[in-house]
């Protein structure tokens, strides 16, 4: 955590974040000093995920009202337990929307994976499972080009648990 250095933390607050989830509150000036503060966080992201995440927060995501800023990093290799094939990987169009899609590499391959539908959500679920059995993907497809923005608005812990238990 990096909070602004005028606000003060109490000190069973600090205890608590320390001894419970080995976390700190680093004071520094977002007032006066808030894109070194943007440069540090991102340089801490960079260190902690091997530089796989640069530039988190981006010029101007950061600015003197900044009072805090909570940050995270964890990175994560995993392995397809069906390995994507390079040679198949080629150019397509991704809809952004009904207006907008960029060309992007596609990767294709063919084979049986854990599959789901939610007429509520309007969306069809696909599992790829990772190397070693415990971790996949589920990739939520919304059954139109202009369902993401709705199926973000409408995703719950409960309806994703519903969706995940009813793959097959």
């Amino acid at each position: 955590m990096y909070s602004e250095q005028t606000f003060p933390v109490l000190e069973s607050y600090l205890s608590l974040l320390r001894d419970c989830y080995g976390a700190t509150i680093e004071s520094v000036d977002f007032k006066a000093q808030y894109e070194k503060v943007r440069q540090q966080v991102n340089a801490w992201v960079e260190e902690a995920t091997e530089s796989k995440i640069k530039d988190l927060l981006p010029p101007g995501s950061v600015d003197s009202l900044t009072s805090l800023i909570l940050v995270n990093a964890i990175y994560f290799k995993g392995l397809w337990s069906s390995q994507f094939d390079p040679k198949s990987t080629h150019r397509s169009d991704f809809h952004l929307d009904s207006k907008n899609k960029k060309v992007v590499d596609m990767m294709y391959q063919k084979n049986d994976y854990k599959m789901s539908r939610s007429e509520e959500l309007a969306v069809t679920a696909l599992e790829i499972p990772y190397r070693g059995g415990k971790t996949s993907m589920v990739i939520l497809l919304p059954d139109n080009v202009e369902g993401l923005s709705k199926l973000e608005d409408s995703l719950t812990a409960s309806n994703v648990s519903e969706l995940l238990k009813s793959l097959w």
